[in-house]
């Protein structure tokens, strides 16, 4: 997601550059927090926080059909996720 690692960096280093940042995550609360700190650090206020939890097609699709609705376009999509398995024996 966009609130910690990789995509927090990645949503910092387009929001310093003045971008309109969608932040998908799974933890809005997070992302939230993430989004105050980014909106202090870059002084870019065009940061939105959006819910899509990656495990869940039903989000994935709420998430692209709140995307289609209320967004005119979209210049660059990042895919960003973790992932996590444990190898059973």
């Amino acid at each position: 997601g966009a609130n910690t690692g990789i995509g927090k960096e990645v949503a910092h280093d387009f929001a310093r550059r003045g971008a309109r940042v969608i932040m998908a995550c799974r933890d809005m609360k997070k992302c939230e927090e993430t989004r105050e700190k980014l909106v202090a650090d870059s002084f870019n206020t065009n940061i939105v926080c959006r819910e899509c939890d990656l495990a869940s097609i039903e989000s994935i699709k709420k998430f692209a059909d709140e995307i289609n609705k209320n967004e005119k376009y979209v210049h660059l999509l990042i895919n960003n996720a973790g992932v996590m398995w444990h190898i059973s024996s």
